[in-house]
């Protein structure tokens, strides 16, 4: 039996695929960012007045992104069913994160704490915010394929 038919066959097969699929899609992290904004407006915005000069240093701070968004990442898991939204996408960030040069502690976030942990991202958010517009990486593609 011949295997031309099933070549052919294939061949149209990949023809007819749509080439996106299995490709990473362009991330737009300005809608991230602004998901994550909405979901730390729930419940009622806190006051911004609590973060010591340290904390703010530590979150404004372009040297700390990417340990900072570790830290952030792991404090997620102790809000369960709250931060789950939020850690999918602050993941999303990892691969645009500068490395760090700092020798310095990252940001320190109280366990089981929903507000200290909520105002600081808040703040980090915003330095996040600063560097992608900096870096204008808002189209870089995603490591994460997305099936259809």
């Amino acid at each position: 039996m011949s295997s031309l038919p099933v070549l052919a066959f294939l061949l149209l097969l990949a023809h007819c695929t749509s080439p996106a699929q299995g490709q990473p899609l362009p991330i737009d992290f300005q809608t991230l960012l602004k998901e994550i904004k909405d979901l730390l407006n729930q419940p009622a915005v806190l006051p911004e007045g609590d973060l010591d000069f340290d904390d703010k240093f530590i979150l404004l701070n372009k040297t700390f992104l990417k340990a900072n968004l570790e830290e952030f990442l792991n404090a997620a898991k102790n809000f369960k069913d709250r931060a789950e939204k939020i850690k999918k996408i602050l993941v999303a960030f990892r691969p645009v994160m500068p490395t760090s040069t700092s020798t310095e502690d990252p940001i320190s976030i109280n366990t089981n704490d929903w507000d200290d942990f909520r105002r600081k991202l808040k703040k980090f958010v915003d330095s996040l915010e600063k560097f992608i517009n900096a870096k204008n990486v808002s189209s870089t593609p995603s490591p994460i394929s997305v099936p259809f």
